[in-house]
């Protein structure tokens, strides 16, 4: 940005200046304070870094300031901004050490702000306070103050004072007691609320759903929220995505909650301890994408209630007690990318209904009870993760499996499954983690095998395969990681939570507020592998720098090839 400055400080009567979103770099240039016109001034989103000058302060007519996303570091305290009675926007939102202070020293701002974001600024260190002068602060319609390890209670009074906040976010803070809400509490303005990662405890207010009746964005994950889901929550008409994972809520599903939203989108609802039966016909969640009810007590069999969620796209239904055979009519979701059924009660065959879901690109069955083949239709062309652990499943692998070119792991272990490895393995040329031990897999090692260049995990164990130990093992470069084993990181679904907000910034260049989430898979791949003797679990990133062979418990003959011997970048060899 300093090779600009000189063009820049020059436009004395520039109002408003606006080149957030590109790459500058450097400081910002200490002749900005010459641009004393200047009322709108937005820096966000670039790579600028250094500390935010003084200089600054000099302009007496600002009304917004947007330093946000940035790489800004050292110490700024937000009294110096006090005497700035026009300010209504203020952004400092960090990336990286900003120390922003609120405290150092007695102050009352003359401004009225209108939007407040201060995220992961490091607040008022080491006291971590909430800001008090937001105690005098009455017309705020966006407040982000999240990622600050601030301490204390929730500050009720930030919402009763500010009747028409539309934003707030207090996330990833260290907030604990109960969420306990005024009775005259009116906010109906407010649409996205984020109380996630924090410490509240205790019950959730049996009136929430009345106080915050026109809600879009509810996020209240990974907090010690404990009892049931209150009944009022099926007043929030307008939620688009509903987060209540990780809490310590009992009980069954309210009847108001699966009936009573037209635009829920996603719904969260994991690591909870929630009981009862899922899916009954009064289930009337038809707009539902992402549904995560994983890590409960839900029990007995899969009603037919979800069957009319024709745009679904993820379903996660994995450690509970789920019985019953796996329903064909999950085989309607044509949209579906994302079906984690793992550890449960499944038992039976797969269905031949899974076959149609094409779309699907992770698919985990594990530990259940499912039996007989493998569906021979099993061609799902654009599977890329696909675990069939630790069932009953018997018979050959069949033939369409092969076709699933984009498949990187393959866990199809601790199974009946017999006959030979098919020749047609160097079809899959993406495959990072081929697992078929503990079955009964019989004859050689068909050379194809070596031809399986990204190959991170290969298990044999415990089978019946004879013969040589291919010498072309040394074709693979175990250990070497490929660019597109970022799949599961990456994988977007196709659409977001966004919203303009209605406070608008009067600006000949129209700037305004709006707030977005994209919606990512939270699925984290997981691969059983002994080493060491021990059988482990490596999951998530632990599995890029994790490389092995385990051919243990065959039939092999003859001389141990040296071959493996020039495997450098392999880490266990058994």
């Amino acid at each position: 940005m300093t090779s600009n400055k000189s063009c820049l400080c020059n436009l004395k009567n520039l109002q408003e200046l606006d080149i957030s979103r590109n790459s500058f770099k450097g400081s910002i240039p200490p002749c900005i304070s010459n641009l004393t016109s200047l009322r709108l001034l937005k820096l966000s989103e670039n790579n600028l870094s250094g500390t935010i000058p003084f200089d600054l302060l000099r302009l007496k007519s600002l009304e917004y300031l947007s330093l946000s996303l940035n790489h800004f570091e050292g110490s700024i305290s937000l009294s110096l901004f006090a005497n700035k009675s026009n300010l209504e926007v203020l952004e400092l939102d960090s990336l990286k050490e900003l120390h922003v202070d609120t405290e150092n020293t007695p102050w009352k701002p003359l401004f009225q702000l209108k939007v407040l974001r201060l995220s992961n600024c490091n607040l008022n260190e080491p006291s971590r306070s909430i800001p008090s002068f937001l105690l005098t602060q009455h017309d705020l319609r966006v407040v982000d103050l999240s990622n600050n390890s601030m301490v204390g209670n929730l500050p009720t009074w930030l919402l009763k004072n500010n009747t028409r906040l539309e934003f707030l976010s207090l996330a990833q803070n260290s907030f604990t007691g109960q969420f306990v809400l005024p009775a005259d509490s009116k906010n109906p303005d407010l649409f996205w609320l984020d109380v996630s990662k924090n410490d509240f405890q205790g019950l959730l207010p049996a009136s929430i759903g009345h106080i915050f009746s026109n809600l879009g964005y509810l996020d209240m994950s990974r907090n010690s929220f404990q009892g049931n889901i209150p009944h009022s929550i099926g007043n929030m008409s307008e939620l688009t995505s509903l987060d209540l994972s990780s809490n310590n809520f009992t009980g069954e599903l309210p009847e108001r909650l699966v009936m009573g939203y037209n635009q829920l989108f996603t719904l969260k609802l994991s690591h909870n301890n929630l009981q009862g039966q899922l899916f009954p016909k009064k289930w009337n969640l038809t707009s539902l994408r992402l549904l995560y009810l994983d890590n409960n007590l839900f029990s007995g069999k899969l009603l037919p209630g979800l069957h009319t969620n024709y745009d679904l796209r993820g379903l996660n239904l994995s450690d509970n007690l789920i019985s019953g055979k796996r329903p064909g009519w999950m085989g309607d979701f044509s949209s579906l990318l994302f079906l984690d059924a793992s550890r449960n009660l499944f038992k039976g065959p797969i269905p031949v209904g899974f076959c149609r879901l094409v779309e699907l690109i992770v698919l985990d069955l594990s530990w259940n009870s499912l039996s007989d083949k493998i569906p021979p239709c099993f061609n799902l062309s654009s599977l890329s993760y696909l675990s069939l652990h630790k069932n009953e499943l018997s018979g050959p692998l069949p033939g369409a499996l092969y076709r699933s070119s984009s498949l990187v792991t393959l866990d199809i272990g601790d199974n009946k499954l017999s006959g030979e490895i098919p020749k047609c393995i160097n079809l899959l040329p993406n495959l990072r983690f081929l697992l078929l031990n503990r079955n009964n897999f019989v004859g050689s090692i068909p050379f194809q095998l070596c031809q399986l260049h990204n190959i991170n995990i290969l298990d044999l164990s415990f089978n019946s395969i004879s013969g040589l130990i291919p010498s072309c093992l040394n074709d693979i470069p175990f250990g070497h990681r490929q660019v597109h084993d970022q799949i599961f990181e990456n994988m977007i679904f196709d659409w977001n939570f966004s919203r303009s907000l209605n406070y608008e910034y009067q600006s000949i260049i129209r700037i305004d507020q709006y707030v977005s989430d994209r919606v990512r898979p939270s699925h984290v791949v997981e691969i059983e592998f002994i080493s060491k003797s021990r059988l482990d679990s490596y999951k998530g990133s632990i599995l890029d720098f994790m490389s092995g062979i385990d051919f243990s418990r065959n039939r092999w003959t003859g001389p141990i090839p040296s071959e493996p011997g020039f495997l450098s970048d392999i880490h266990t060899l058994n």
